[in-house]
């Protein structure tokens, strides 16, 4: 008999509140924007500008500024030679190249003075600046009249500590006691011999972010802590193949104690997101618009990151995981939906979601799927009438995909109402097998695959014991019952309108069990999907069919089996493709399993998958389907760790991050060899990586879709609403 009711998912002992944490969030620059231009410089100018735009940009030529006049807005229109260096004290703004040093104060009063070496860097002195240059230090006052004092000390990089003076070059370190910014002799010294190649910057830390330290020497190769006594502080974050990048070019304290570093790859902040110190990456093109950095300002938690194609911003706010996705919501409704449809769109201008066009996919059921179920759950946790509008929406798309083909037995990939289609071909799509609708209404795209077959069972056995009315539920039992029956009264196959089976869609013996495919790649996906199907079926009709047909499969196909070990085909394990559509199975054999044996071992199954591939990834949607279903050790912290490192942009920014120091091979033999993890075996967080969904490759590199697309999203709702609604994640 079937089951009268589904497996619940169980919380975990301990469930996470969702509360407040810092979100941070990008600012593209969409092409043709003002500020899209070559940047040397950014800076936070003191309160004293008055007027003055926030932050500064620093061109070439001159600086960003519309609200001032020409004669201050470009300083050096009439020179020969380029801006390189900008720096601001609490009175005066400092600008340099190579041979000239000019300070703008409030009063848009400027001044300029000649070096007689190149100027290579400013950094803080008291009441003024320190100017490196390629001899020796020199000393420039922020008041009265303008000049460069010369001081009989070199180095590359300086910095204020304690009331000292230290001074870095490539072999040491070594502090000075001021009078005034003026350095008497050294009163002690580190040597370096190289540790951290040249010198860029003596960052001031504070707070317990790394314990013990006060000041982090960032240089060329790499970053040494040291202590208020100018001692080593041993960092593991700061060691060899744990820092993201070298190259650096400049550095800034943050006020949360940790700092941002500048380099000629894109950014890297240390900064704690829940699990301690971490390092993490800004990287082009979401973050910023190149990965060649000239300098940094910060703001509180803001940053300005000055690149060689205009200006990086990245703000944050506090906010908890439900304020951040309630415009996830929106993004679905406003730019994704297409008649309950829900997948990518299509931008007609690079980055810019005013130009949004919505798009069919190869798989609106698997996307969708996610939609309905997380809006879903969103009703029955908060009980808002929009989300159970959404829901009925999306399962009315999703139930069309039958009703509209013509077959009892078939579901498409897509449809497209004619009369409201925005697409590129509506008088006759291309991409793919279409066919015009019986009522002439629709496109419907067929060569239908396994994965849309799971797909549809995955989402409407949540759709009908939570939230579907009695009138849908009747609706659901036949497009289940007629899609699966089709499978089983077709030879096992799902066929299409020519009566043969379609492309991806051969779940008879002879493939699974018997074709070179099948027996080395997705047989046991298909034996694992199949049975998921008629377990289904049957807990929905009651019809001994579903059952019979069920039972035969086990006993003279050994389909069990199959699934149990579906991971462990060859060439399955590192497919991330199969393992979306096998945790679909997996979510609904544990769930609607009858037979307590049968239960048990797909139990343990889940289990050794956990085990062997899916714990690595720290994900929520593996860990709440192995977790909350098959007792797997899944970690609720990952789950809204992973939730709250989503991005808030869901644009597929292009991304590159094979080019990071601090990447390991996973010990495992269930991942690509082109991906890679972070160091401390934590995976590269979304934010950091492409926007993808569950189907694709979590350990990939680099990649993505240069901007001219959009993801809905809604692969990260659903998790974030199953956990509340399963008590993983409980409100704040």
């Amino acid at each position: 008999m079937p089951l009268s009711a589904p497996r619940p998912f169980q919380p975990p002992a301990a469930p996470v509140r969702d509360v407040p944490y810092l979100q941070e969030e990008n600012h593209p620059l969409l092409e043709g924007h003002p500020d899209r231009v070559p940047l040397i410089g950014v800076v936070r100018l003191p309160a004293s500008f008055q007027g003055w735009t926030q932050p500064l940009l620093v061109l070439p030529r001159g600086l960003r500024d519309g609200d001032h006049p020409p004669t201050v807005a470009n300083p050096v229109a009439a020179a020969d030679d380029d801006l390189t260096q900008a720096f601001a004290t609490d009175s005066s703004l400092f600008l340099a190249s190579p041979r000239r040093l000019i300070r703008i104060t409030e009063a848009g009063v400027s001044s300029s003075t000649t070096s007689a070496a190149p100027i290579r860097r400013l950094s803080l002195a008291p009441r003024g600046v320190y100017v490196v240059t390629d001899t020796n230090l020199a000393f420039a006052p922020d008041e009265g009249t303008l000049a460069l004092e010369p001081l009989p000390i070199s180095g590359s990089a300086t910095g204020l500590v304690g009331g000292a003076l230290w001074v870095a070059t490539s072999s040491a370190v070594q502090s000075y006691a001021l009078g005034g910014a003026r350095p008497s002799a050294p009163v002690d010294e580190l040597p370096l011999a190289g540790a951290v190649g040249e010198p860029v910057a003596l960052v001031p830390i504070s707070g317990g972010l790394l314990t013990g330290v006060s000041v982090a020497l960032v240089g060329t190769r790499g970053l040494m802590g040291l202590g208020s006594d100018l001692r080593p502080v041993d960092v593991e974050l700061f060691h060899r193949g744990r820092v993201p990048y070298d190259d650096a070019v400049a550095a800034a304290p943050m006020d949360d104690g940790g700092l941002v570093v500048a380099t000629n790859h894109g950014a890297m902040r240390l900064l704690d997101r829940g699990i301690g110190p971490e390092w993490r990456v800004y990287n082009a093109t979401r973050w910023i618009p190149s990965p060649s950095i000239k300098a940094v300002a910060t703001l509180g938690p803001e940053l300005w990151f000055a690149t060689d194609q205009g200006l990086g911003q990245v703000t944050a706010r506090m906010m908890t995981l439900e304020e951040k996705l309630r415009p996830f919501v929106d993004r679905v409704v406003q730019r994704h939906d297409r008649d309950g449809a829900v997948a990518d769109s299509h931008l007609l201008r690079r980055g810019d979601l005013s130009s949004n066009v919505p798009w069919d996919s190869d798989n609106d059921g698997s996307w969708t799927g996610y939609w309905v179920r997380g809006e879903c759950y969103r009703y029955k946790v908060t009980g808002d009438p929009s989300a159970k509008a959404h829901f009925d929406e999306a399962l009315e798309g999703m139930l069309r995909l039958r009703d509209q083909s013509g077959m009892a037995h078939f579901v498409a990939r897509a449809a497209i109402r004619k009369s409201t289609c925005m697409l590129d071909d509506c008088d006759a799509p291309d991409d793919g097998q279409w066919f015009t609708s019986p009522d002439g209404e629709w496109w419907i795209k067929a060569d239908t695959s396994n994965d849309e077959v799971i797909a549809h069972l995955a989402m409407m056995g949540v759709a009908y014991d939570v939230c579907a009315d009695d009138a849908q539920k009747k609706r659901i039992e036949n497009h289940i019952a007629g899609i699966v029956g089709g499978i089983v009264d077709h030879g096992w196959n799902l066929v299409d309108r020519d009566g043969l089976p379609t492309t991806y869609g051969r779940f008879e013996p002879a493939y699974v069990n018997d074709s070179i495919p099948g027996s080395i790649g997705d047989g046991g996906v298909l034996s694992a999907e199949l049975l998921a199907g008629l377990s289904l079926a049957h807990y929905f009709t009651k019809d001994p069919k579903f059952y019979r047909a069920k039972r035969e499969l086990i006993d003279h196909y050994h389909y069990a089996e199959n699934a149990e070990r579906e991971l462990e085909y060859p060439f399955r394990r590192f497919e991330m493709d199969n393992d979306e559509m096998a945790v679909n199975a997996w979510l609904v054999l544990l769930q609607y399993e009858s037979d307590p044996e049968l239960y048990q071992r797909w139990v343990a199954a889940a289990q050794r998958n956990w085990a062997h591939k899916f714990s690595l990834q720290q994900a929520p949607w593996w860990s709440l389907i192995h977790g909350g279903l098959a007792a797997a050790n899944a970690p609720p912290e990952d789950v809204v760790r992973w939730l709250r490192l989503a991005p808030v942009d869901m644009i597929r920014w292009s991304q590159t991050n094979s080019d990071r120091l601090d990447l390991i091979k996973p010990n495992s033999d269930y991942f690509k060899p082109a991906g890679g993890l972070r160091s401390d075996g934590r995976i590269l967080p979304y934010d950091e990586r492409r926007c993808d969904r569950w189907n694709t490759d979590q350990y990939q590199l680099d990649g993505g879709f240069d901007g001219w697309v959009e993801m809905d999203g809604a692969d990260v709702l659903e998790p974030y609403w199953l956990a509340r609604y399963a008590g993983w994640i409980r409100p704040n």
